[in-house]
């Protein structure tokens, strides 16, 4: 979904027909992307059709993009300066690709799901067998500033359709043992830590668990404008992206503005279904034996909601979502 990697390359394409070893120029050709993680203000969905030019990646159906870009790559050149294959001296393979390469806005796509693809691919790094699963980015050609474009006024008429603003979501800063009184109580404890926050205050919220009979799906908003921390960090474009597995990144932010990295006590998978069984019987047992399921405040992938199922006589923390 913290883990902020650093920016990385990508080879933008590469030729698979004949690879030629070769040492590597001096400087290269600007025909990598470097990706940035970008902020994005946009709100917005979109059908879509692709075309793939290798055709045994075209999805079976039309795909959603889903608005903001969550990637911006631009142009750029490398130099390998030095280069190990398992712990061995190598020599990075001589694989051109197109130049230049434009920049890039890349945001989250939604495809019907296709069975995994291996193909063979090289890039400067060697060669190898890729298994390539869901579809997860496409990234469009972006242009600095305004785009030129013919305006033509037809109506004197406007009409301002209101976004609603996205949700809010945190960790909390204390951490609750299993038996949290149930599940009322616990969205009561995301109240109060909420409500001592004077920015926070005057909202509902709840706190995201499954407790044998309600679960996220039926007893919390759906958000169709999405999810954010509390500095604007977006955490999920809508409630589809929220439970697909991915989150943009990891809920560690607590309600007072600190960043925590442990347990969150949830009871709920990442499709936010049910985890039967693992709920400290309904959050009002700590007795030795029960078991409550839990998340991690670092992770982004399904281990933010689902990760293991420790001793409820532990002392986790709570995902607090605004209503």
């Amino acid at each position: 979904m913290t883990d902020k990697p650093a920016p990385w390359s990508i080879v933008a394409a590469v030729a698979v027909s004949i690879v030629v070893a070769a040492p590597m120029p001096a400087r290269a050709q600007l025909n990598h992307l470097t990706c940035f993680r970008a902020g994005d203000p946009a709100r917005f969905q979109a059908s879509v059709s692709l075309d793939m030019a290798q055709v045994a990646f075209d999805p079976p159906g039309q795909c959603r993009v889903v608005g903001r870009a969550n990637l911006f790559c631009v142009p750029s050149q490398k130099t390998v300066n030095s280069f190990e294959v398992d712990g061995a001296p190598g020599s990075p393979l001589a694989v051109p690709g197109f130049t230049p390469v434009p920049d890039r806005l890349c945001y989250k796509l939604r495809c019907p799901r296709k069975s995994p693809a291996t193909q063979q691919l090289s890039d400067q790094f060697g060669t190898r067998d890729v298994t390539v699963f869901r579809t997860r980015f496409l990234c469009t050609p972006a242009r600095e500033g305004l785009p030129t474009t013919t305006t033509t006024t037809t109506s004197t008429s406007t009409t301002t359709t209101l976004v609603p603003a996205p949700k809010l979501v945190f960790v909390s800063s204390a951490t609750y043992i299993g038996n949290l009184g149930g599940i009322t109580a616990a969205d009561q404890k995301c109240q109060d830590a909420a409500d001592a926050v004077p920015a926070l205050a005057g909202k509902t919220w709840k706190a995201w668990l499954y407790d044998g009979a309600l679960t996220p799906i039926t007893r919390m908003t759906h958000s169709s404008s999405g999810y954010q921390l509390l500095d604007g960090t977006t955490v999920a474009a809508d409630w589809k992206d929220l439970v697909d597995g991915f989150i943009d990144t990891a809920i560690s932010l607590t309600e007072v503005g600190t960043t925590v990295s442990g347990g969150v006590w949830t009871g709920t998978s990442e499709t936010a279904q049910a985890v039967p069984g693992s709920d400290c019987f309904g959050w009002i047992s700590s007795l030795f034996e029960s078991r409550g399921t839990r998340g991690s405040s670092s992770l982004s992938d399904r281990g933010w909601t689902v990760a293991d199922d420790p001793l409820c006589t532990q002392n986790l923390r709570l995902y607090c979502f605004e209503q």
